[in-house]
């Protein structure tokens, strides 16, 4: 870390004593970005440009891939950790859900065939936006780019289209 930000070990360990007020920082440096995430995702939202939704949260996943990717031993070090991790899942699914309906209501979706039937759709959306970044970091950009993880979330919507929504797709 010390290397990264270009300063020696020694600063970085007078500012942050401990490997729990280091990661207790970054949390709240995440927790800020996702704040100014979620002002543009609502923005987004009203203008129903999901591709940029899409591309910002593969960003914040990007950026943060760390966090996600080693939430298991960050929650060892920071408990409040967790509690951050299992929150933005239900915002990405409580999001996911809402833009769903959002989608159905001005046809461009067609209704659940069962009930629960988006709850799962949302699920399968949160794995393959988590997916795309383990893949990323294991097989390279130039083999994962971000346009393949797009192009999934967009296949994932596609048989759940109505015909307005697929001359927009």
């Amino acid at each position: 870390i010390a290397d990264k930000a270009s300063i020696s070990q020694g600063n970085l360990t007078y500012h942050f004593r401990t490997k729990q007020a280091l990661m207790q920082a970054i949390l709240v440096h995440i927790t800020a970005i996702k704040a100014i995430n979620n002002e543009r995702i609502l923005q987004l939202f009203g203008e129903l440009d999901i591709m940029s939704i899409f591309k910002g949260y593969l960003q914040i996943l990007q950026d943060f891939r760390f966090f996600y990717r080693d939430i298991y031993e960050i929650s060892a070090i920071a408990p409040e950790a967790l509690d951050l991790y299992k929150q933005q899942i239900d915002q990405f699914m409580t999001f996911s859900q809402n833009s769903l309906y959002m989608a159905i209501g001005k046809g461009l979706l067609q209704s659940e065939p069962h009930p629960g039937h988006y709850t799962y759709f949302a699920k399968n959306a949160w794995a393959i936006m988590h997916s795309w970044v383990t893949q990323r970091e294991i097989l390279g950009a130039d083999q994962v780019p971000l346009s393949e993880a797009l192009n999934a979330m967009l296949e994932l919507h596609y048989f759940n289209l109505t015909d307005k929504g697929r001359e927009i797709y």
